[in-house]
């Protein structure tokens, strides 16, 4: 991976998270894009005290496409730990409003999905291969994203 000195951060355009290395894989044509919050200081939920870093853990999430190819986000998400000893929460990992716990993709991600199925007319199966997952993850999307719009038709 190359180290990014250029404005992919920008061009990513995900608020609170920063390039720090990019890839196109010749083979599957995807783009691999390196992440990482903004934020480097922390607080324990539950004590209020500031928390040590721990570590990180790599997350593999698909985001939108970045000229006609499909991206991967390699997200570092930092672990957390609290200083207070007597403290009962431990360790944690950093969340993003953007980026759903255990997702495979990005709530942008996401509600593109479905707004290509909606109001775009495409179907599900080719938005999944758009966007390199499976069918049953961009019909789950449709649904998360597309109830509200038809109830609020209702």
């Amino acid at each position: 991976m190359e180290r990014d000195g250029s404005g992919v951060s920008a061009l990513l355009g995900l608020d609170g998270f920063v390039v720090c290395a990019q890839l196109l894989d010749d083979a599957s044509g995807e783009w691999w894009l390196a992440v990482e919050t903004t934020e480097d200081r922390a607080w324990c939920p539950a004590c209020g005290v500031r928390a040590v870093g721990h570590g990180r853990r790599r997350v593999k999430v698909r985001d939108l496409p970045l000229a006609d190819r499909p991206v991967v986000l390699v997200w570092a998400k930092r672990l957390w730990r609290c200083a207070e000893p007597a403290c009962p929460a431990r360790t944690w990992s950093e969340e993003s409003d953007q980026i759903a716990p255990r997702a495979v993709l990005t709530e942008r991600a996401r509600a593109e999905i479905a707004r290509r199925v909606g109001p775009a007319e495409h179907c599900v199966a080719q938005a999944a291969r758009d966007f390199g997952v499976s069918w049953h993850t961009a019909m789950a999307a449709v649904r998360d994203h597309g109830r509200p719009r038809v109830d609020h038709l209702a």
